[in-house]
């Protein structure tokens, strides 16, 4: 998230070293969307801030890995899903979105 957190007023986390790190790992050790949202939520993590038309573009995403052309959709897919289905958008406009993780 880079250092768009700065101005928050609660405790969070955010890869603003190193950006996407910790998420990459996660999409890509993740076999389905399932694992990656209990993955989230075992870290404690109840609500993200992302910039979606960054992390879901193809063509820009830091997710996708140009060696691997096949799996990195597979594994955009998965992140989309997650991102979409399994967390609720709490607010978006066109650089950011809000999503909750609920608790199952």
């Amino acid at each position: 998230m880079r250092r768009d957190t700065y101005h928050l007023e609660r405790a969070y986390f955010s890869d603003f070293m190193f950006e996407d790190w910790t998420l990459r790992q996660w999409v890509w050790a993740a076999r389905d969307a399932d694992e990656l949202a209990a993955r989230v939520r075992d870290a404690g993590i109840t609500h993200i801030l992302l910039r979606h038309r960054l992390l879901l573009d193809p063509a820009r995403s830091p997710i996708v890995d140009d060696r691997r052309p096949v799996e990195s959709l597979v594994k955009l897919e998965l992140m989309t899903t997650f991102f979409t289905r399994q967390a609720r958008r709490l607010r978006g406009d066109d650089t950011f979105w809000l999503l909750e993780v609920p608790r199952p």
